[in-house]
């Protein structure tokens, strides 16, 4: 929302972050967790490690009824970061 709060999040969000919809909603978006709270600026493309997996953060800046606000999407790379260590390394 325009307070940087979650406005919605969807199944896969949910299951990345462990927690339900009722959870999260209302909850401020740098407030997931420590390795979030980096994300406050529009335009953050980074790796970060949570919970022991590797978690792609992209923070993008959008605008909703004239008014600017943060689409933050979360993507688990653990499994394509490993495959390519492996591929790398022929491990």
């Amino acid at each position: 929302d325009y307070d940087g709060c979650i406005t919605d999040a969807n199944p896969a969000a949910e299951a990345l972050l462990g927690q339900t919809w009722e959870q999260l909603r209302g909850r401020p978006l740098h407030g997931l967790a420590d390795a979030f709270a980096a994300t406050e600026e529009a335009a953050t493309d980074k790796v970060v490690q949570w919970q022991g997996r590797r978690i792609k953060l992209v923070v993008a800046a959008i605008q909703h009824k004239g008014f600017k606000r943060k689409c933050l999407l979360l993507q688990d790379v653990t499994a394509d970061i490993l495959q390519t260590e492996k591929e790398a390394y022929g491990k």
